[in-house]
C-alpha cells in the first residue's frame, strides 16, 4: 500500500521541525523556544507603544496658549485702547469746539440785546412796543439756550478699528482664495493725496500719471499718491486694476501713516509691496527676484493687509498666484497707509470698490 509523507513546518528562526506554532499575526511558524521569544517582543512592543502613549497623552494635558498669539492679541489690544483714548480725546476737542462755536453765536447775541437795554435805559427813551419786542427777544434767546442740542454723536465710517477673531490657519488661507470670487473689497479706501503729476479721478479711486515731468520742468521719473485710511489692526483687501504700458511698471503697497509721501515713495524705508513687474519691495529695497506676477494692461489684483499678523499679500487674479511677506514692525509699524508709486504718463492704477 502506497503511503503518503506529511510536510512538516519548520521554525522561521532555526529552522528545526517538529512541534511548530503558527503566529495568526505574521503568519510565520516558531518552535516551542522561539514562540516564547516571539511573544517576548510583541509584549516588550507594546510596551513601548504604551510608553509612546503616555508620553503624547501628558504632553497634551499640559499644552498651553501659543504665547506668540498671545502677545499679538495683547499688542491688539494695548493698540486699540491707545486709538479709541486718542480718538476719544479728539472727539471730546470737536464737541468743545461746536458748544464754543454755538456759545458764542448766543453769547454775541445777548452783548448786542445788553447793550441796547443799557443804552435805552439811560437814555429813558422806550415805549410799549420796545419792551414788548426785548421781551420777545429774551424769550428767544431762552427758547435757542434750552432747545434740544443739534450737536449728534454719530459713528465716522469708515474706521480702521476692528474686532479680531483666532481662526484655523486653513480658514484664513481658503478665505483669502475666496475673495478673487467673491470680488470683496475696502469699498472706503481712495486717493487723498499726490506728489507729482498725478490727477485723480473716478470719485478719487483712480490714479492717472499725467506726465514724467515736474513743475519746474525738470524730469521727474516718478510719482506717487496715497489712500486717506489708516490700518492699525485686522485684514484689509484692496482690489486695483492696473493699466500700464507693456516696457512700464507701477508699485503698490503700504507706508507708514506718519510717513509723508515723496516723489518715489516707493524707495522710502518704510515702503512694502510689489512692483507689477512681479518684483517685491521691502524697506524701499527692490528685489532682484521676479516672481512671474507680472500684470498685463488692464489685470486685476488683490492686495491683503494683515495688520494682526503684519504681513501683506499679493494675489494675481489672472494667474492665481500668490505671494505674502512679513513687515518689519521697526521698520513700518502700525497704522499703515495705502500708497502707489507711477512711472510714465498715462500709467493708471483704479481701486475696485464693489
Amino acid at each position: 500500500m502506497a503511503t503518503g509523507s506529511i510536510t512538516k513546518k519548520s521554525c522561521c528562526k532555526c529552522n528545526k521541525g517538529g512541534a511548530t506554532f503558527t503566529c495568526d499575526g505574521c503568519r510565520q511558524s516558531f518552535c516551542l523556544k522561539h514562540t516564547f521569544d516571539h511573544r517576548q517582543e510583541l509584549s516588550q512592543q507594546m510596551d513601548n507603544i504604551g510608553q509612546q502613549h503616555d508620553v503624547l497623552k501628558r504632553d497634551i494635558d499640559e499644552q498651553s496658549i501659543n504665547k506668540k498669539l498671545l502677545a499679538q492679541i495683547d499688542r491688539w489690544e494695548k493698540e486699540s485702547i491707545e486709538k479709541i483714548r486718542s480718538s476719544a480725546d479728539a472727539a471730546r476737542t470737536d464737541l468743545k469746539q461746536l458748544t464754543e462755536e454755538s456759545k458764542s453765536q448766543l453769547s454775541g447775541l445777548m452783548s448786542k440785546l445788553s447793550n441796547e437795554l443799557h443804552s435805552n435805559r439811560e437814555s429813558d427813551d422806550y415805549t410799549e412796543d420796545d419792551l414788548n419786542r426785548w421781551v420777545n427777544q429774551l424769550k428767544e434767546l431762552r427758547e435757542e439756550l434750552e432747545k434740544p442740542s443739534e450737536i449728534k454723536i454719530v459713528e465716522d465710517k469708515p474706521s480702521s478699528f476692528c474686532l479680531i477673531k483666532p481662526k484655523k490657519r486653513n480658514e484664513v488661507e481658503n478665505n483669502a482664495i475666496d475673495l478673487l470670487s467673491q470680488n470683496v473689497a475696502c469699498s472706503a479706501e481712495k486717493f487723498s493725496e499726490v506728489m507729482g503729476p498725478i490727477v485723480l479721478s473716478k470719485d478719487g479711486c483712480s490714479a492717472i500719471c499725467t506726465s514724467n515731468f515736474n513743475v519746474s520742468g525738470n524730469r521727474n521719473p516718478c510719482s506717487s499718491a496715497c489712500g486717506r485710511l489708516q490700518y492699525s489692526c485686522g485684514i484689509h483687501n484692496l482690489r486695483f486694476r492696473i493699466n500700464t504700458s507693456r516696457d512700464s511698471i507701477v508699485f503698490f503697497g503700504i507706508l507708514n501713516s506718519s510717513q509723508p509721501i515723496v516723489d518715489d515713495s516707493s524707495a522710502l524705508y518704510s515702503a512694502y509691496g510689489y512692483r507689477s513687474n512681479g518684483r517685491p519691495i521691502a524697506a524701499g529695497c527692490c528685489s532682484r527676484i521676479f516672481r512671474k506676477m507680472e500684470t498685463q494692461p488692464n489685470d486685476e489684483v488683490l492686495l491683503i493687509l494683515d495688520c494682526s499678523s503684519r504681513k501683506i499679500s499679493y494675489i494675481h487674479e489672472r494667474t492665481q498666484l500668490r505671494h505674502e511677506m512679513e513687515v518689519e514692525k521697526e521698520v513700518c509699524p502700525l497704522p499703515w497707509k495705502l500708497m502707489v508709486t507711477l512711472w510714465h504718463p498715462k500709467d493708471n492704477i483704479e481701486i475696485l470698490n464693489f
